[in-house]
């Protein structure tokens, strides 16, 4: 299953010249303004997704499995890196509301670009 962050290009960039997705899976973006994108990512193992998620510029989602319920608004600055200005980047472009969750936002990604999901499949 793929992981959904909000972070900028540059981090992306670090990490796929750092070799951390998945060269199948790999990573896919949406621009959502502010300077950001929406980074759907499959890592090749658990160094990749933790060195990546460390970086300063990378707010991971909350996780689609053990999180799938937990709504956006309620991440917020919650002793991660997902701040109100990722959240009102996501809203600009996709009309998240504060009862969305991370399935909510993959949905309405999906409809934009169908590789910038949660699922393997498309």
């Amino acid at each position: 299953m793929k992981t959904l962050f909000v972070t900028t290009r540059e981090a992306w960039l670090a990490g796929h010249q750092a070799g951390h997705f998945h060269p199948v899976g790999g990573s896919h973006w949406l621009d959502i303004g502010d300077g950001l994108i929406l980074l759907a990512a499959t890592f090749n193992g658990e160094y990749g997704e933790e060195t990546f998620s460390a970086h300063p510029d990378v707010a991971p989602l909350p996780d689609p499995v053990f999180q799938g319920t937990v709504k956006l608004k309620d991440h917020v600055e919650k002793g991660g890196k997902f701040t109100a200005r990722h959240h009102a980047a996501l809203t600009a472009k996709f009309g998240v509301t504060d009862a969305d969750t991370v399935m909510d936002v993959s949905a309405k990604a999906k409809a934009v670009c169908k590789s910038v999901c949660v699922a393997h499949i498309y």
